[in-house]
């Protein structure tokens, strides 16, 4: 046949004027020859200068052809461009990519002379913009330029994009687009072709450069907005596929079968679905029980589902398990798995031990460890037993919690079970004292002992191939003996091999920390707020204690560079953060008070200058072991969970300071593994110095704290300047109605951005009404008479102080994804002292701003919960919480 052109690049444009310049271009500059290119651009109703951009083009060069319509989505464009497309090979790319510019020559070059052999060539694809690196599919381009047999082919021989594909013409035949999808419609098209002649072309030496804004593409963006309707049809998509193979050859080929696979790994890997926002709770597990999991069930390989790289092993299991359920399988179970149809989705080898920590009591050596298994063991064992053996002595658990709410679940459900034991051993008891510890899974009849893993973390640096022994307090140590646990005295042969340990053979360190240690004449308590940073609870406890308390050797850590580093030097002994005199004093120190819990602050031994990483966990922390107080630098919200980031084996906190009730019942909850020994309702340090000796009058300032977003930090100025949060702070700082109030009642904006955000500070639009404050926390608070906030729990010590607060949550969907807490559906949230606004009430947002301005009260409802929540407002919270630490250290 006769071609006009050897090459038709349809491409549907909306909204991309920023990109399609570069796009268009990287068409046309092809080393292929223009008059063989057909490009076809299809203006999808867009409503910034694209379509003018693609009509430009079009007028410009002649085998540049623009379509026009309404908005009708990507499939409708495309099949309007595929009615005029005159080559003899189509591609579909996407108006914000480029191809490289030998791809057509290659393409052509290849897929001429086998047009009889295959209808269809893929290209690798490459991410650019605020993503970079390789698409996973792309290591099938690893062994070159070649023809591939669909029928034999291996897990990544799939297709999934028609942009990175290049097909015949002849292959389309009378097929289009589904315009009912808004996913997946490539893919389906696609392999529908490839489903003709079972091969596939592969164009290795080529380059798709993919466009990620913001680590995203447009696709994931999209499949987050589908609705539940448009989610079934989604996964019909792949059940369609699955049915026309079938229907074809009585089978289902296995490159189908891992095309799927592939489509749905992506759900199967995370705890929601994408589009986990825009569903009901029922309608999730509508989806997954209903249209995911029986696409497996009824059309899928067990072998292909064992053998797959992309599914997650316990996946694996829940996927069998169900399809073995639906084919009506046998398990066949022995002592130690369960089979169903020869795979296993019970294996004893998976219940895995984790000691976590080893810690003096008053009377006990309590030992920790996390326990792990799938959840369908508890389906065929629901009643086995734990318990430790050392010697002939066999002891229980004191107590079992669940741990299951720290692990990840896979769409809504645990697929692996975690539970958190804790084990008292009598210290007196020189029986239990260097003998092997043994874990020991029961069901009734049956004994067996499990691995224990011995995990470098915070708490204990055991490691089964690098270090064997680890202090526990000033008594006791713990040791491995042919990778078993023994609980040691610290007698003097422990201690050399401890300092050993550290020290190596040098002589020299091993005299001045034992010179060190022996010259300590009081107890050592350690402050930190920031690593840069004071002006919070440490600084207040510092503060409080050089000033009452000389029997205690106070010290505070600050980085040398800080502006604050001199003021505080003013009230007592400071240590340079990282700094060898830091280290020196931390392994001799006795308790640790922080605002934060960043893990430097636990063990600054592996990070500072010249510093190895292992020498983190091989350091000084083998030597010594500091209890950590948590006080907090803002008051915990009772709908976020930070149970991953706080619970006792991440963090171990030894005292834990909250300031409302809501907060102690959140920590007491049992995902934590606190109880009311640690969890204290003290109150804040930093609260007293607003309620006491007030010396700063109240002023017309508004302060308005919105706080931080993870995914900002890493952007550049432009992508910052492109964020809704950019956006609609900016607009607020700028709004007309707001500056003639403020103006009229002399009123000005103070604005605190959180610490990581301060570098974009210079990209807002200035005026006289506002400006970015570098005024410390406390002199904000009392000097502010309005607060503002979007989530920053730190407003709330305006709520504490009685003073009117308004929040703002223009973006809240957003400020969930990526946080070190998770929000819990369904739950309440107690901290409001103020009335809330989405971005859809910003016109009544600024009216209680005008409000407020006009009268600067907290109202009566939101005092009466302050009175209710708060239990202490009375200016004694640093001595509350220095009794708590010095009962403790007792």
């Amino acid at each position: 046949m006769e071609y006009k052109y050897r090459f038709s690049i349809i491409m549907a444009v909306y909204n991309q004027e920023a990109f399609i310049n570069a796009a268009i271009n990287s068409v046309l500059t092809q080393t292929e020859e223009s008059e063989s290119i057909q490009l076809i651009l299809i203006n999808d109703g867009s409503t910034d200068r694209s379509g003018e951009i693609a009509y430009q083009f079009s007028e410009k060069y002649d085998n540049v052809f623009y379509l026009s319509q309404e908005n009708k989505g990507v499939s409708a464009a495309r099949n309007l461009g595929m009615s005029i497309a005159e080559g003899e090979f189509w591609n579909f790319m996407d108006p914000d990519d480029m191809i490289d510019d030998t791809m057509l020559e290659k393409v052509y070059s290849f897929l001429k002379p086998r047009k009889k052999l295959t209808d269809v060539a893929v290209v690798p694809l490459y991410f650019f913009g605020d993503q970079t690196g390789d698409h996973p599919l792309n290591t099938r381009f690893s062994s070159g330029t070649r023809l591939v047999d669909l029928t034999s082919a291996g897990q990544d021989m799939i297709a999934l994009s028609l942009s990175t594909a290049f097909v015949s013409k002849e292959a389309f035949k009378n097929r289009k687009f589904n315009t009912t999808l808004k996913v997946s419609e490539d893919m389906l098209l696609l392999n529908t072709i490839l489903l003709d002649k079972l091969t596939l072309g592969i164009v290795s030496d080529v380059e798709y450069w993919y466009r990620r804004i913001n680590g995203y593409g447009a696709l994931k963006k999209t499949a987050s907005e589908l609705t539940f309707e448009e989610t079934k049809l989604r996964f019909s998509v792949d059940a369609t596929l699955l049915e026309n193979s079938l229907a074809r050859y009585q089978a289902i080929p296995k490159f189908i079968q891992n095309t799927v696979i592939y489509d749905l790994s992506w759900q199967l890997k995370g705890s929601a679905f994408q589009n986990d926002a825009v569903l009901k709770e029922e309608q999730k597990l509508i989806i997954r029980d209903q249209y995911l999991y029986p696409l497996f069930s009824k059309y899928i390989d067990y072998a292909l589902i064992q053998q797959s790289l992309r599914l997650p092993y316990w996946v694996k299991k829940e996927i069998i398990e169900r399809k073995a359920d639906y084919l009506g399988n046998a398990a066949v179970q022995n002592a130690f798995s369960v089979t169903r149809n020869s795979y296993k989705t019970v294996d004893f080898e998976d219940r895995k031990a984790t000691f976590v920590v080893a810690e003096e009591n008053k009377e006990n050596i309590s030992l920790y460890f996390q326990i792990r298994f799938g959840s369908q063991y508890l389906k065929y064992q629901p009643d086995f037993k734990i318990s430790l053996h050392i010697g002939r002595a066999v002891l229980k658990p004191t107590y079992i919690q669940s741990d299951s709410g720290n692990i990840s679940k896979n769409l809504y459900q645990d697929l692996v079970v975690q539970e958190y034991l804790r084990f008292d051993l009598d210290k007196n008891n020189d029986q239990l004292l260097n003998t092997a510890i043994k874990v020991v899974i029961s069901d009734g009849i049956k004994k067996k002992a499990i691995i224990v893993q011995y995990k470098k973390h915070e708490f204990s640096s055991l490691d089964d191939n690098k270090i064997t022994i680890d202090a526990i307090s000033e008594n006791f140590a713990t040791q491995l003996e042919n990778s078993q646990l023994q609980i040691v005295r610290r007698d003097a042969k422990v201690n050399n091999s401890l300092l050993q340990e550290v020290f190596g053979n040098d002589r020299g360190e091993k005299f001045q920390y034992r010179n060190r240690l022996l010259s300590k004449a009081k107890p050592i308590w350690l402050f930190e707020d920031r690593p840069s940073k004071a002006g919070d609870n440490a600084e207040a406890m510092f503060s409080y204690v050089v000033r009452n308390h000389p029997e205690i050797d106070a010290y505070f850590v600050i980085s040398e560079e800080s502006e604050d580093y001199e003021r505080i030097a003013q009230l007592g002994n400071v240590l340079p953060k990282f700094s060898k005199e830091h280290q020196d004093i931390w392994a001799i120190c006795d308790v640790i008070l922080s605002a934060h819990a960043e893990y430097q602050i636990f063990n600054p031994m592996g990070h500072g200058n010249q510093q190895k990483h292992e020498d983190y966990y091989k350091g000084l922390r083998i030597l010594n072991k500091p209890k950590f107080v948590f006080l907090q630098h803002g008051i915990s919200r009772s709908s976020h969970s930070l149970s991953p980031w706080l619970q006792k084996s991440n963090k171990n906190i030894s005292l834990l300071v909250t300031s409302t009730l809501y907060e102690e019942q959140e920590f007491l909850k049992e995902t934590y593994h606190y109880n009311k020994s640690i969890v204290k309702s003290l109150g804040m340090p930093r609260l007293d110095e607003l309620l006491i000796n007030s010396d700063v009058n109240k002023e017309k300032l508004i302060l308005f704290m919105p706080t931080w977003r993870k995914y900002l930090e890493k952007l550049s100025d432009e992508q910052f300047m492109r964020t809704d949060y950019f956006i609609q702070i900016n607009n607020f700082l700028n709004d007309k109605v707001m500056q003639n109030h403020l103006k009229n009642k002399k009123y000005v904006i103070a604005v605190k951005l959180h610490p990581n955000l301060t570098k974009f500070s210079e990209l807002f639009k200035k005026n006289d009404y506002y400006y970015f404050s570098d005024e410390s926390y406390k002199l904000l608070f009392k000097k502010g008479a309005i607060g503002i906030t979007d989530f920053s729990s730190a407003i709330l010590d305006f709520a504490y102080m009685k003073k009117p607060i308004i929040q703002y949550m223009f973006d809240e969907k957003n400020y969930f994804n990526g946080h070190i807490f998770q929000r819990i559906e369904g739950q309440k949230e107690e901290a409001i002292y103020g009335n809330i606004y989405t971005n859809e009430q910003y016109k009544q947002f600024v009216n209680e701003v005008i409000q407020k301005i006009d009268d600067p009260v907290m109202s009566p409802e939101f005092q009466k919960k302050v009175d209710k929540d708060f239990p202490y407002r009375d200016g004694n919270n640093t001595k509350r919480v220095f009794d708590a630490v010095s009962s403790m250290m007792k």
